[in-house]
């Protein structure tokens, strides 16, 4: 767990997994490029405070388990969640597009009971040498769900997937964006995340 600010401040907690935790061209763990972009971002004018949860690896399962421990214990009102997770609940855990929603849902349930304002971030796409050839299949399930039901489960979309650079397994072989893992993204694909997190954060922080 990573903590910027003042601890009165209004909190924006982050959560997810390498994605977020690591920094510009894919060589700095820890370096935590995109949490701290959306912050820097996000707080110009606000007492806001940073709780960065995102780590490498994380799946949505472990995010689950983590919130009696993590979340609910400082969370206060009008603390504010950015979660982008999603894609290692279907690659590691091997779960379904459905499976990983419900996972969503579970989550997006405990938290905006606390009285959290939630912001969700869809499945970028990606080529990753040992990706199950159904994982984009079961991605787009998951994007799919998200948005149907966005109303339901949070309450601000950041759609990722939607974006032209990020929705198609073939955008993970734009090295403009992606690292040549074809898996995560170097820094002008983190910067679009950034602007995109921050708009969406942005919409619901004051509300």
């Amino acid at each position: 767990m990573i903590y910027r600010g003042i601890s009165t401040a209004q909190k924006l907690f982050t959560e997810g997994n390498s994605l977020m935790n690591w920094s510009l061209n894919h060589l700095v763990i820890n370096g935590r490029y995109v949490s701290y972009g959306i912050y820097n971002s996000v707080r110009v004018g606000r007492r806001l405070s940073l709780v960065d949860y995102g780590t490498s690896s994380q799946n949505q399962t472990e995010i689950n388990a983590a919130l009696s421990s993590r979340i609910t214990p400082f969370f206060k009102i009008p603390d504010v969640i950015f979660l982008w997770e999603g894609t290692n609940d279907m690659y590691t855990n091997g779960l379904t597009g459905l499976q990983a929603y419900n996972n969503l849902v579970t989550y997006s349930t405990i938290v905006r009971n606390l009285g959290a304002k939630l912001v969700v971030a869809t499945v970028i796409a990606r080529d990753y040498s040992t990706d199950p050839a159904d994982l984009m299949d079961r991605i787009n399930d998951y994007n799919t769900l998200v948005r149907a039901n966005q109303s339901s489960i949070c309450d601000g979309l950041c759609d990722l997937a939607l974006d032209s650079h990020f929705d198609t397994r073939a955008d993970a072989s734009n090295t403009t964006y992606y690292h040549a893992d074809k898996l995560h993204i170097v820094q002008a694909g983190q910067d679009l995340v950034i602007s995109m997190a921050s708009t969406s954060i942005l919409s619901v922080i004051d509300l």
